[in-house]
């Protein structure tokens, strides 16, 4: 469904003395806090590249063990837990991924607390969709659902803010996000006009890439037209 997927239900970080520290899928139900010491010794053995990830890991994991179902960290896992990596040498284009694809405007946002063991917190955001180009219609309020912990990292949205959004298609539990996060977010100024910052050109298809003004810009409907000739091929 994404870019990466995880077939485990809950991953936990195990130590084998001389050796690299191994990813062991385990039952989602089962899953507990392993043994600290051999945590603690996995991580310090790591180079600090990868310990910094097992920290990331090992929290991810113990989050998804405490507060959610199995298949959130089957289906989310790289998107809310890993963050946004770096992008290959060449990237394939975001558009790819997206499910759904719009430019549109905020019109509220709402935070939900978890009820209950197996739910999560989550955050609710409306749109009004200005120009629907994938999976939408125009014209129509849009509500998507993402998981809160987006928020807390930076993935925010306030009333009034336009946006131009290629989200991925929705999970099991019905949640997206922006493809491969910042990258397939774009923010809309003036007179409809789309900026394009230099690092999220390169995962743009080279039909929208060459539509670009000199500042990175475009108007919304190009994007939009440029984007449905491309999955018209």
């Amino acid at each position: 469904m994404h870019d990466a997927h995880s077939q485990a239900g809950f991953t936990n970080v195990v130590h084998h003395p001389r050796r690299i520290p191994q990813v062991v899928a385990t039952s989602g139900a089962k899953a507990r806090v392993g043994n600290e010491g051999l945590i603690r010794s996995a991580i310090s053995a790591a180079p600090p590249k990868i310990s910094s990830f097992l920290v990331a890991c090992f929290l991810v994991a113990l989050f998804c063990a405490t507060f959610s179902p199995p298949v959130l960290l089957a289906e989310e896992m790289f998107r809310i837990g890993t963050g946004v990596p770096p992008l290959p040498t060449q990237p394939r284009p975001v558009t790819q991924s997206a499910g759904f694809a719009f430019a549109g405007t905020v019109k509220a946002v709402e935070h939900v607390a978890p009820a209950g063991r197996n739910r999560i917190g989550t955050t609710r955001i409306t749109f009004h969709v200005d120009t629907a180009i994938r999976g939408v219609r125009a014209g129509q309020t849009l509500v998507i659902t993402e998981w809160a912990g987006l928020w807390a990292s930076g993935e925010r949205y306030h009333a009034g803010e336009r946006v131009c959004l290629l989200l991925y298609p929705l999970s099991k539990l019905g949640l997206t996000s922006p493809v491969r996060g910042p990258a397939g977010r774009f923010r809309i100024r003036g007179r409809g006009r789309i900026v394009v910052p230099p690092e999220q050109r390169r995962v743009l298809p080279q039909l929208i890439r060459s539509r670009l003004d000199e500042n990175g810009e475009i108007q919304v409907e190009d994007f939009a037209r440029a984007l449905r000739e491309r999955s018209a091929r």
